[in-house]
């Protein structure tokens, strides 16, 4: 008796969320669905109280997209760069906390938790195909003082660089969705 009602919620469920827009099981959804990846780069906002001046300059990588590059990079080679991008940020993260106050500490734990997700779905990318390639070029660098520009550069990436990925992704339907063209 239990079994069958166990049964019979677990077979509910799976009905429900497969009728909910923003809910997919399949990893190929967040790169063919502009909806999922707006979701997942609107969910995560600069705020609190965080001072925008640091106490001394900090390290952000460069994350510049040139279109007329990308159309020539495979998916692998895209993937790679923006891997590295996502990883190059970690580190800011990381100094940014010895250049912030314990008011800060909630946001950057919650930049880094964001910057992980953003590297997870990379790294699990449903069209890699075995390693990825070292990219082309080394990460570049920029200082800054300034918490709004690691923030905006940090839009750059998921905007931009991320969009890159999504549109040399094979989608069903052959239809590629972006949120927005290179």
């Amino acid at each position: 008796m239990a079994y069958s009602r166990l049964l019979l919620l677990l077979l509910l469920i799976g009905a429900t969320l497969t009728h909910l827009p923003q809910v997919s099981a399949r990893p190929i959804a967040f790169w063919c669905n502009t909806d999922a990846r707006q979701h997942l780069m609107m969910n995560f906002k600069l705020e609190g109280n965080c001072s925008d001046t640091l106490l001394s300059t900090v390290d952000v990588p460069r994350v510049g997209v040139n279109s007329a590059e990308y159309k020539n990079y495979t998916l692998q080679e895209t993937l790679s760069e923006v891997l590295q991008n996502f990883q190059a940020f970690q580190k800011t993260v990381k100094h940014l906390s010895n250049q912030t106050g314990v008011e800060c500490e909630d946001f950057l734990k919650r930049f880094n938790y964001s910057i992980k997700h953003y590297v997870m779905i990379l790294k699990h990318h449903p069209q890699k195909n075995g390693p990825l390639p070292t990219p082309a070029l080394p990460q570049k660098w920029d200082g800054t003082q300034k918490l709004s520009v690691i923030w905006k550069i940090y839009n750059r990436l998921v905007t931009k660089k991320l969009e890159a990925v999504a549109l040399k992704t094979e989608c069903s339907h052959n239809k590629k969705r972006s949120v927005r063209q290179l």
